[in-house]
């Protein structure tokens, strides 16, 4: 790592080119002949090392550092704005924009800032997003989603998960549907373009289980009569 000296406590945990919005487009107004960035994130700050060649002249370096204990938080989620390559980071003092130049470094970085500042990664947190819709799916409609695709998975065969319930198995358009509730519920939570959300009427038929399905617990309606208004609502 050139240019950049860790403190005796600091561990550097990403490295990789960047295009750094302000600083790259003050320097090139500047006639600078060529500017190389390097991000930068430690267990302490989040750092770019500007390399700035001009001609005739020695290169310079530049250093810019932010403390990744200044950056805003909401309801335990970095205020990270990542589209594409593109990441906006807000700071409680400023706002700091910059591109990577490659997806994977992006992937990566997204990554370890994550894990960094939540103690998850962006996998473990998408994994916890996953489960809380289908346990939301299963409780309302009274079925095991994620076990019945593990069954059909484990008899081993191919093909993709909802072809595989609603051939394979019993009950498979139930579930099928169900699979479909959980997958626009997903694309909403991730903020999908709007093709993919789930649109009114969805919403309300699993709104309208969810309340029956508290009736039949609580014993105002027997589990006939939410079993049959369950399949009125679904179309089974």
């Amino acid at each position: 790592m050139k240019n950049y000296t860790l403190l005796p406590d600091e561990v550097l945990l990403f490295e990789g080119s960047c295009y750094l919005h302000d600083e790259n487009r003050k320097l090139y107004n500047a006639m600078t002949v060529s500017m190389d960035t390097q991000c930068l994130l430690t267990n302490l700050s989040l750092i770019f090392v500007s390399t700035i060649k001009r001609a005739f002249q020695k290169p310079e370096i530049k250093v810019k550092k932010f403390p990744v204990n200044e950056i805003k938080m909401y309801n335990g989620t970095p205020q990270i704005k990542q589209t594409s390559k593109e990441f906006i980071i807000y700071f409680r003092s400023c706002e700091v924009t910059f591109d990577f130049l490659s997806a994977t470094d992006s992937f990566r970085f997204n990554n370890q800032a994550m894990e960094l500042l939540t103690g998850k990664s962006v996998t473990a947190r998408s994994a916890e997003k996953v489960k809380s819709t289908l346990d939301l799916v299963d409780n309302t409609l009274g079925i095991n989603t994620a076990g019945t695709v593990q069954a059909a998975l484990n008899k081993g065969v191919a093909r993709t998960a909802v072809g595989i319930l609603g051939k394979a198995l019993p009950g498979g358009r139930m579930t099928r549907t169900a699979l479909g509730l959980a997958s626009n519920l997903l694309n909403a939570s991730q903020n999908q373009p709007a093709a993919n959300a789930p649109s009114a009427s969805e919403a309300d038929s699993l709104e309208t289980l969810k309340k029956l399905k508290e009736l039949a617990d609580a014993g105002v309606i027997t589990q006939e009569e939410f079993d049959a208004k369950k399949k009125q609502i679904l179309h089974l």
